[in-house]
């Protein structure tokens, strides 16, 4: 991955910040990825699948926050 071969620092401070930015405090996020990182396989397998999840998590959201449909779930709509 270019990314890895070419930009390894860039790469760590976004993964940092996104773990960050899920609730992790930042010493522990820098270790963790400052481990993983040293095998550059499976660094980049976990940053595209961290990447693929965000994305699928963020479009989820948008689509519950702005097209709601409680008529197709009981328990959104207060229906037990």
């Amino acid at each position: 991955m270019w990314e890895i071969d070419n930009w390894i620092e860039g790469e760590k401070n976004e993964m940092v910040e996104l773990w960050c930015s899920r609730g992790l405090d930042k010493d522990t996020a820098t270790d963790v990825i400052d481990k993983i990182s040293k095998h550059p396989a499976f660094f980049a397998d976990m940053m595209m699948k961290v990447i693929s999840l965000n994305i699928i998590f963020t479009a989820v959201l948008i689509v519950t926050l702005f097209y709601p449909r409680p008529s197709l779930d009981p328990l959104l709509s207060g229906r037990t």
